[in-house]
């Protein structure tokens, strides 16, 4: 699977969960009505503002943000890791900031992970196209 497979793939199962928005009192009201349900029925999702979720769907949304993701594993994996690291470099517009900054956050890595895996000539070989 290749790194835009797999962000795909994680995009497809985000947007598949039961997740309700609403930004004010009006927008909690729509989703009462629609619904059909109480404000006692909905709960707040942690760290996403505006995000509910209804009673009947907590376990199946808890289920996906407690999951330990994967990607960690996968870097691991040379040509993924490659792949990977010029797809969020360019995402995150290293070649404007020259900042690795949001690029290892987005992947959850630091130079340590690329040390250890011995991936520094990777990182030198790509940086070298911006």
């Amino acid at each position: 699977m290749t790194y835009k497979e797999y962000k795909e793939m994680k995009q497809k199962e985000a947007d598949e969960l039961p997740l309700l928005f609403a930004f004010s009192e009006e927008g909690i009201g729509k989703i009462l009505k629609e619904k059909n349900c109480t404000a006692e029925d909905l709960f707040s999702v942690p760290r996403i503002n505006g995000c509910l979720v209804h009673k009947d769907d907590v376990e199946q949304v808890s289920t996906y943000f407690s999951k330990k993701s994967d990607l960690k594993e996968r870097l691991k994996d040379k040509e993924f890791f490659k792949e990977a690291l010029e797809y969020e470099l360019r995402n995150h517009e290293f070649g404007y900031t020259w900042d690795f900054t949001d690029t290892f956050e987005a992947l959850d890595i630091d130079m340590d992970f690329i040390n250890k895996n011995g991936f520094k000539e990777i990182l030198e070989e790509i940086v070298k196209k911006f």
